[in-house]
């Protein structure tokens, strides 16, 4: 059977913990992951490494298979494509520097769409508060964008990601009405403040979103099952396998 990539991200990361003088570091002699077995389990834990594998995921994946999954996701049919961190947008993230790191950001001609994972973390009004700031100053930039879709992606329900009381959307919405902002950005000293309003206001071009990873997984099913009977299909039905098979492997689906 052919390696999965899954495997080979892992190999690299093997390879530079072994060897860190490639990057300019000398190993830990106080580290308590001693094995390659230590390593690999606290690897396979962790939130960061499944994140970058769904980074390589998207930027490789085929544009129309892209659209299908996002369009499964925000249940609705994608007409323009999706750009996965388009060079304007990613522009504008860097400014506010440590102030928003978002997962993942996917844009159109006319929307926003960004992918909130969330494994063993919690979200909170902070971050929902960060996320709707950076749709401000995207639209400022880019104002043909109409709306925003925010999706989070987490192993069970909705009510579980939150540090505050949040049973659903409205809860959230409703929270958020009342959320105390802070004055300026960490980094950058952007003044918040000046844009509260506009804020407040862009939660109506705001859609909220809530998948888990047997959703996503089922999404990238059916894509499979169209390219089923298509040689060239088979290399890109052993791709998403691969992620599907890191996603068991973690206990984040079932099947």
């Amino acid at each position: 059977m052919k390696q999965s990539w899954i495997k080979y991200y892992y190999d690299i990361l093997d390879f530079y913990f072994w060897e860190p003088q490639h990057l300019g570091k000398i190993k830990n002699a106080k580290s308590k992951y001693k094995t390659y077995e230590d390593i690999f389990k606290h690897l396979k834990k962790i939130e960061v490494s499944l994140n970058h594998q769904l980074a390589l995921f998207f930027s490789i994946l085929p544009q129309n298979i892209l659209n299908n999954i996002l369009s499964s996701i925000v249940k609705s049919k994608i007409n323009d494509e999706y750009v996965y961190e388009g060079d304007r947008i990613i522009e504008i993230v860097n400014k506010l520097g440590d102030f928003t790191q978002p997962d993942f950001l996917f844009s159109n001609k006319k929307s926003l769409l960004a992918l909130e994972v969330k494994v063993d973390s919690v979200s909170s009004l902070d971050q929902f508060m960060k996320y709707l700031f950076l749709y401000v100053l995207i639209k400022k930039d880019l104002p043909h964008i109409k709306n925003f879709n925010l999706v989070f992606l987490a192993k069970d329900e909705f009510k579980n990601i939150w540090k505050e009381k949040i049973e659903n959307k409205d809860d959230l919405i409703e929270e958020f009405r009342s959320y105390k902002m802070p004055k300026r950005t960490a980094k950058g000293g952007i003044n918040i403040s000046l844009y509260r309003a506009e804020i407040l206001e862009i939660i109506k071009e705001t859609n909220i979103y809530f998948i888990n990873f047997q959703d996503l997984s089922n999404f990238i099913e059916k894509e499979k099952y169209k390219l089923k009977n298509n040689k060239l299909g088979l290399g890109w039905i052993n791709f998403m396998t691969s992620l599907q098979d890191e996603f068991k492997k973690r206990n984040l689906i079932k099947n």
